[in-house]
């Protein structure tokens, strides 16, 4: 497998019989059992795009579900419990994805900030993003922020 190559063949192999059983999945554990904890960013950027199948910049929880196939093609599927925790631990702004910008996952990925604090994609979401700015716009226009009373 891709990720394969670049790892200790023995620590990959400790590492997926320690997360053979159903709901026994830790990624910090296998991270660093494996070795990816020690990896460059480059490295890590190039792991996302080998766990990114759909090369759609995001990792999906349909990508994250196969993560173990990445390092064995025998290797199981994450239970959902095991793929809604990894993904909760990656997806830091609650979109349903992991994102990468280069270095790190971020909390921001480029996209128009709301007044609620969510980034919206403008290419996976622009309709919303339109919505959103019309009615911020449309709420400006009647009360704007000065003349609000304090």
């Amino acid at each position: 497998m891709a990720l394969a190559a670049s790892l200790n063949a023995a620590d990959i192999t400790a590492a997926l019989a320690a997360c053979q059983a159903a709901d026994s999945f830790k990624h910090k554990d296998f991270f660093g059992k494996v070795g990816l904890s020690a990896k460059s960013a480059d490295d890590i950027k190039n792991a996302f795009k080998v766990i990114d199948q759909d090369k759609s910049g995001f990792i999906e929880e349909e990508e994250l579900k196969l993560f173990l196939q990445n390092f064995s093609a025998s290797a199981r599927a994450l239970t959902d419990g095991e793929t809604k925790a990894f993904l909760k631990a990656g997806d830091v702004d609650g979109d349903g994805m992991i994102g990468m910008d280069g270095e790190k996952t971020r909390r921001t990925f480029s996209g128009i900030r709301t007044r609620s604090n969510i980034y919206l994609k403008p290419s996976r979401h622009l309709e919303t993003t339109l919505k959103v700015l019309s009615l911020s716009f449309f709420a400006l226009q009647s009360s704007p922020p000065w003349s609000r009373a304090k």
